[in-house]
């Protein structure tokens, strides 16, 4: 976690019309730190919330228990957890795991928490199964999030998005990637009716052939 001095260095590199990448170069961060650093407005350190460690169990709860949470920290408590319930809805706030279900698909910021929780194993398959409007390969694109090489983990996350619903121009923003690329991977996972690993494997091929 950065410094308060390194923290407000970043807030005031962007008044000055910085862009995020300009800056993470600049201070040695990555894109995401200070992206999430700009959106926060603050260079106060955020303190540690207690309910952090225990932030799958409460995703998965969340999810079960259909937002309840006298509910989730109920059986959190009866799971061995130590922290009040005002520390609980502290941190549901905080990562707005309450708007995230209606506002993911809409909005960029809870698109990006969405896949970020993908991305650190904090969403269970049976949790996304239940969100995604196409349940199929799944198993195969969360093996690929985790293990797969940087190109295939971003197809793997663009799939995920739009099986979510999330619209291409978001998803090229949160990832990096032209529009193009993005809305490439998703076209030929859909011609090899969503078989992932085959996908994977075609669009490297259509990629040798537009080489030659």
């Amino acid at each position: 976690m950065l410094c308060e001095s390194k923290r407000a260095a970043i807030l005031e590199l962007q008044k000055r019309g910085h862009r995020i990448r300009q800056i993470a170069l600049t201070l040695g961060a990555s894109r995401t730190t200070v992206r999430s650093i700009v959106e926060s407005g603050t260079a106060q350190v955020p303190r540690p919330n207690k309910a952090e460690p225990c932030r799958a169990q409460i995703l998965e709860l969340y999810s079960r228990c259909d937002g309840n949470l006298v509910q989730v920290h109920k059986e959190l408590t009866a799971r061995g957890a130590q922290f009040s319930y005002q520390t609980l809805t502290r941190f549901v706030r905080r990562h707005r795991f309450g708007n995230a279900k209606s506002n993911v698909t809409r909005s960029r910021v809870d698109a990006q928490q969405w896949l970020a929780e993908i991305i650190h194993g904090a969403r269970s398959l049976e949790m996304l199964s239940t969100e995604v409007t196409d349940s199929s390969d799944l198993h195969t694109l969360l093996g690929t999030v985790k293990n797969g090489r940087l190109r295939e983990r971003k197809k793997a996350l663009t799939i995920l998005a739009r099986k979510r619903g999330i619209p291409n121009a978001t998803i090229s923003v949160i990832l990096h990637s032209s529009r193009r690329t993005t809305r490439r991977y998703f076209t030929i996972y859909s011609k090899a009716q969503g078989r992932a690993v085959h996908a994977f494997r075609l669009e490297r091929t259509t990629r040798k052939d537009a080489d030659r």
